[in-house]
């Protein structure tokens, strides 16, 4: 099996007033609002769990998968936090005060302390979430379900959310979806 051992995507880019808004800020913040307002929607909505459900929750409890599949959600969620507070800081703060750069290991002094704070927290959250993708593919599902409940999270997501690459043990770059597909495949072979 060839692991995946780094992630190679384009870095959190800086948001000033004079550099367009990424998609995938744009997106996150977006799903950051529908997830909170599904949520609260759904939890008024006390529903039966089918047997289907139950079956997998049993199937959850069993398969590791499951549980690197809940760490990605929760690191896109604080990532999709980080960025509403970068963009809250880059529409209230005036220009002068937010001059640090994302890409920039030098701080600005004339800058508002939480602008580059803010680019910070962006950049660990983005970390994380990608290195919670890379456990999609390093962390084997054990049952079809597992394998079922990978493939359709990967399918449901926006690709924005994952590494562009991954860097495998070998050192070869591959795809990200490619190795999440054939991760996949490999663990279906292990468990037929």
């Amino acid at each position: 099996m060839i692991q995946a051992d780094s992630v190679h995507s384009t870095p959190p880019t800086n948001t000033s007033a004079t550099t367009p808004q990424s998609s995938r800020r744009g997106f996150l913040v977006q799903a950051a609002a529908a997830a909170a307002g599904g949520s609260a929607i759904g939890a008024g909505l006390p529903l039966p769990a089918p047997a289907a459900a139950t079956a997998q929750s049993s199937d959850a409890e069993a398969d590791p998968i499951f549980a690197a599949i809940e760490a990605h959600r929760r690191a896109i969620a604080a990532h999709g936090e980080a960025v509403g507070i970068e963009m809250a800081l880059e529409v209230s703060l005036p220009d002068d005060r937010r001059l640090t750069d994302a890409w920039e290991d030098k701080i600005v002094e004339t800058d508002d302390p939480r602008w580059p704070a803010a680019l910070r927290a962006v950049s660990a959250a983005s970390s994380a979430m990608d290195d919670a993708a890379i456990n999609l593919v390093n962390i084997e599902p054990t049952t079809v379900a597992g394998v079922e409940g990978l493939l359709r999270y990967f399918a449901d997501q926006e690709d924005a959310l994952f590494p562009d690459n991954v860097s495998n043990d070998d050192e070869s770059l591959e795809a990200f979806g490619a190795c999440l597909v054939r991760h996949a495949a490999d663990a279906l072979r292990k468990i037929a």
